[in-house]
């Protein structure tokens, strides 16, 4: 699976508590158009496992826009709690896709980000997230044999 630098919102990003994405895309430069095209969304690998220390750890991932880049009052897009994961399949090297419907996208603003809410007393995990086609997305990693020289 290719990453494109340019639409990396999480960069191995440790998150232990409620916190917008490091990095945030600027649809308007990019000139993405979601109505046109491909399925579009927000695939994540997760990098460390999430703690589940006390066993009420919860994971939510909220699709946000903001027309400022610094994200100051965002809206959010994939429900009013966003997508929940649960703990046991955030496991290491797992992936996942929360996908960006046309209608979503629709009321999009400029700044496209992810937003980690984390609810309970010790919800960590550590998580590279970016924007993708679905098509693009593979839910599996796919294994390629080594280049050797004899």
């Amino acid at each position: 699976m290719y990453i494109d630098a340019q639409n990396i919102l999480m960069d191995e990003q440790a998150l232990d508590a409620d916190a917008m994405s490091e990095n945030v895309i600027d649809l308007k430069a990019a000139n993405v158009n979601f109505a046109e095209g491909e399925q579009m969304g927000i695939a994540m690998a997760v990098k460390v496992a999430a703690d589940h220390t006390s066993g009420t750890e919860r994971f939510f991932f909220l699709i946000q826009t903001d027309d400022d880049a610094s994200m100051p009052t965002p809206t959010t897009h994939n429900g009013e709690g966003g997508q929940e994961i649960l703990y046991s399949d955030l496991t290491a090297d797992s992936l996942h896709f929360i996908p960006i419907s046309k209608t979503m996208a629709a009321n999009f603003q400029r700044y496209l980000g992810l937003y980690f809410n984390g609810v309970s007393t010790t919800p960590t995990v550590t998580i590279t997230a970016w924007l993708c086609s679905a098509k693009d997305f593979a839910a599996r990693a796919k294994a390629y044999p080594t280049s050797r020289s004899f």
